[in-house]
């Protein structure tokens, strides 16, 4: 290796004679082992460059990602999730990578790994796994990777529960997150986050209750583990479970005259046990959380009395045969004991 300006010329040479692909690449590969940060950058920037020669450029990129400059590392890091037609190599290059000693590397390979379509089977057990890496940010980038990939919750969202019972909090919260984001499998997701509603953790516990939260239209089966999170030694863990039963309870009202009865009255059921669970906390700031639940109640209740009134004229007015016959077994009677009564009063 030579000076920088020599080689930065050697570079900018190589790098304008593309088309001889074969000859360019090695030297462009051995530029990258030199002792300048700038010859070995402007290989890396060279090489993302060359057009039409996959076959040659994704070996190169992919020796690369073993250099010792991390910037060099990077670059081809993100070079590779381009590359169209060559995952099959590209993917487990990259997967490779998240064992990398630089956390940093480790991240944008998960990043990396999020981009590339059409390799899920492969990428999300890998981005799983990356949920244990030792570092935090390579974790929450797992975390909202994970969340993007569509078309695969059947296979991420078990996972994410199994990371639930990981002994490690961090992983805990990671698939607290995740689960958090995800919009869809509300069936295993909600259960699940009313199991974390117990976690040891603090933290995990918060998590999970601010994951309800955010799914309000979904969690209403998530009330009663939420009335036991308001006996929550964390005031905030408490102020937040009783916000989202309050949210819940004005869905609830939204959907009340549409909702099955059975549900209906679920609802109710739910909403006068949290009522006295909130009063017992004695929280002056959860009085606001008590008068909105509590007209949430009345108005379930009220639209339960209605809905039964409802019920029954629509069914009487669909069965007219029926509705004859229920009159004339209440009228007829009725009639005849008055006609009785006129017969046997005395007359003057």
């Amino acid at each position: 290796p030579g000076s920088n300006r020599e080689g930065q010329g050697i570079i900018s040479l190589l790098d304008s004679t593309k088309g001889e692909a074969k000859v360019v690449v090695p030297a462009l590969i051995e530029a990258l082992k030199d002792n300048d940060k700038e010859v070995r950058e402007s290989a890396i920037h060279a090489l993302t460059d060359i057009k039409g020669e996959t076959k040659i450029v994704v070996p190169a990129l992919i020796e690369a990602l073993k250099n010792d400059d991390k910037d060099v590392r990077n670059i081809a890091v993100y070079a590779l999730k381009d590359i169209k037609g060559e995952t099959k190599i590209v993917v487990p290059a990259l997967i490779d990578v998240l064992k990398n000693k630089d956390k940093d590397v480790r991240s944008m390979a998960v990043s990396a790994l999020g981009d590339i379509k059409g390799e899920t089977k492969i990428v999300v057990p890998a981005l799983i796994e990356a949920l244990k890496d030792n570092d935090k940010d390579v974790r929450h980038r797992a975390v909202y990777t994970l969340t993007d990939i569509k078309g695969e919750t059947k296979v991420v969202v078990p996972a994410l529960i199994e990371a639930l019972k990981n002994n490690n909090k961090d992983i805990r919260k990671s698939a607290i997150d995740a689960l958090g984001g995800i919009k869809s499998e509300e069936k295993v997701i909600v259960p699940a986050l009313i199991e974390a509603l117990k976690d040891n953790d603090r933290d995990i516990r918060y998590q999970a209750v601010l994951a309800l939260f955010f799914r309000e239209k979904e969690a209403k089966t998530a009330v009663p583990a939420l009335i036991e999170t308001l006996k929550d030694n964390d005031e905030y863990i408490r102020r937040l479970a009783a916000i989202t039963i309050k949210i819940i309870g004005e869905k609830l009202e939204n959907k009340a005259d549409t909702m099955p009865i059975a549900d209906l009255d679920q609802a109710i059921s739910d909403l006068e046990k949290a009522l006295p669970a909130l009063k017992v906390t004695q929280d002056k700031k959860l009085d606001s959380q008590i008068a909105s639940i509590n007209r949430s109640l009345e108005h379930l209740k009220k639209t339960r009395k209605s809905r039964l009134l409802d019920r029954i004229l629509a069914w009487l007015a669909k069965n007219s045969l029926a509705t004859g016959g229920l009159i004339c077994i209440i009228f007829f009677p009725f009639l005849w004991f008055k006609l009785s009564q006129v017969r046997r009063k005395p007359t003057t």
